[in-house]
């Protein structure tokens, strides 16, 4: 299997959420004055460590479960295990982990999949119903 179909698919995803994510991360408006989700307190650090945590945890289920990644109004469209050969190994940077809001942000993560290069993505992430999925990704080129 070729990098091109994963690419691909992996673009309609970016386009599909894009909106979404827009709208969850900045409720519609634009900020000027700092990062949506930069922690202020002590609290809100634990709570973004949570998140974190939380969704790397959910991401590292892409080998095992990708269904469960895709939101729900994508389900019909988006076949996302068609993009993770049988085999593949996902490394999820817990620490890359840079929120949007309270129910959104971004993980920087690389696949490794048996007879293709490794590809490391910016897997925009929101959640849906209290569990994370998957709304975008962006290839990551060094």
């Amino acid at each position: 299997m070729k990098r091109a179909p994963l690419v691909i698919l992996l673009v309609i995803v970016v386009f599909l959420g894009s909106g979404a994510t827009w709208y969850f991360a900045f409720g519609g408006k634009a900020t000027l004055d700092g990062a949506a989700g930069s922690p202020t307190s002590t609290a809100s650090v634990s709570a973004n460590e949570k998140e974190a945590a939380d969704a790397t945890k959910a991401l590292r289920k892409l080998t095992t479960d990708p269904k469960s990644l895709v939101p729900d109004d994508q389900k019909r469209t988006v076949t996302i295990a068609d993009a993770v050969p049988k085999g593949s190994i996902i490394h999820v940077s817990q620490k890359s982990w840079a929120p949007a809001s309270k129910s959104s942000g971004t993980l920087v993560a690389t696949l490794s999949s048996p007879g293709l290069d490794d590809a490391t993505y910016l897997v925009s992430m929101m959640k849906e119903d209290g569990k994370w999925v998957v709304v975008g990704t962006l290839p990551v080129t060094e």
